[in-house]
């Protein structure tokens, strides 16, 4: 799996949405690849603190749109 296809994957496996399969070629390439290592980190990370209260508060709406439509692919 090319690293451009697992962060594809990556992005819609936080929401649930990639079969068995996809997962388990993911989980393959992840113990291969440092680098998607880090990305799943990475994205686990700024998934949390964009779901903290405090962050959505000092936000503007356009803004938290923006990422949302980012996220979404």
């Amino acid at each position: 799996m090319p690293c451009e296809e697992f962060t594809t994957l990556a992005s819609h496996g936080l929401e649930g949405k990639i079969s068995w399969w996809d997962r388990l070629r993911m989980l393959w390439h992840k113990i291969e690849c440092v680098y998607c290592r880090r990305f799943v980190q990475q994205l686990q990370r700024i998934r949390s603190l964009l779901a903290q209260e405090k962050s959505d508060e000092k936000m503007p709406e356009p803004m938290k749109e923006k990422i949302r439509k980012r996220f979404e692919g």
